[in-house]
């Protein structure tokens, strides 16, 4: 029974020590990498490839992997006290104490080193126990589709949803890409802050940042060059929304009015009005931005969906400066 004991605790030890460290490795394996070894016809990358666009099951299996190799370190503990010592020493106290003995070599070794080597070489240590963990994959896929399940329904009544955590995944993936890139100097400081601006900037709307026409002086298309300067010098604007009584038709740019002044333009020949850039307002701020740069222009009126009616404006230099954030 000793013999028995040690080779089942050497057994399971080997098990937590390949369940610990795949689940490191598996987010550390770049997903680019294993889609383009999946293209080239590779099964183990087409595997992991399936595994990292579903990651629930993963995880489940790592989980019950590895709570089955600690349930089998205990008892194969227990079978050895069993068996060295004699019946009178046998007990809770004898069996929680060896446990407890046992406990830094299997935190060390089942534990502690195959996280810091798979850290280290991730895609070289899951290509050697591929065949492993899909064996344990397949065994375990019963247990693993009822966690699958229930994950899915807590997720569907009380959290995000599985779309959320593959671009949550995606996205730390990318951020440690460009950390190693800004550390072998391929990457600059203001490149990646702009890769952060444009992280944050996905996930929004535009029109969490419309500005409302109420916010603005009301300017009408007869209105002087003259008042409209002194207007944007007073509430330091260098574009100022025109209106045709309470509708907006246009904007007009400071720097355009002094340019006009300067080539004495006449009056007669009105204001240099320029049109909105049309955005709805469930645009993200990289689509609007976009619409901004293809245009050129300044400022974008934000159109509610369906109702067609504008409800604020938008400033290309808020954009800019959200994307550009420090």
């Amino acid at each position: 029974m000793i013999l028995f004991a040690i080779f089942l605790g050497m057994i399971a030890l080997a098990a937590s020590a390949v369940f610990s460290g795949s689940e490191i490795g598996f987010y550390r394996v770049p997903r680019i990498r294993l889609k383009l070894d999946a293209l080239d016809g590779d099964r183990t990358a087409r595997y992991y490839l399936w595994l990292a666009n579903n990651p629930a099951f993963f995880v489940a299996t790592v989980l019950v992997g590895n709570n089955i190799a600690n349930n089998l370190i205990s008892m194969a503990t227990v079978l050895f006290v069993q068996g060295v010592f004699p019946v009178e020493y046998h007990g809770f106290v004898m069996e929680l104490a060896s446990s407890l003995l046992l406990a830094p070599f299997l935190f060390i070794y089942g534990e502690l080193f195959p996280k810091y080597i798979f850290l280290h070489a991730p895609n070289r240590f899951l290509r050697l126990l591929s065949p492993i963990l899909i064996f344990c994959f397949v065994l375990l896929l019963p247990l693993t589709s009822l966690l699958w399940l229930l994950n899915r329904l807590v997720f569907r009544l009380f959290g995000r949803s599985r779309e959320y955590i593959q671009l949550t995944l995606a996205r730390n993936e990318l951020g440690r890409a460009f950390d190693e890139g800004r550390e072998a100097g391929v990457l600059a400081v203001s490149q990646r802050r702009l890769a952060d601006g444009v992280f944050d900037a996905a996930s929004q709307k535009v029109r969490d940042m419309v500005v409302p026409f109420s916010q603005f002086p009301v300017i009408g298309a007869d209105t002087s060059r003259e008042e409209i300067l002194e207007c944007a010098r007073s509430r330091r604007l260098d574009e100022l929304p025109v209106f045709h009584g309470e509708t907006p038709i246009g904007y007009v740019r400071a720097i355009d009015l002094e340019l006009a002044a300067l080539a004495s333009v006449s009056h007669e020949d009105g204001l240099p009005i320029r049109d909105f850039v049309e955005i709805d307002d469930d645009y993200s701020p990289l689509a609007a931005m976009a619409l901004f740069q293809s245009t050129r222009e300044s400022l974008g009126c934000v159109v509610e969906q369906g109702k067609n009616v504008c409800i604020g404006v938008l400033h290309s230099d808020r954009l800019r400066d959200l994307l550009m954030k420090c």
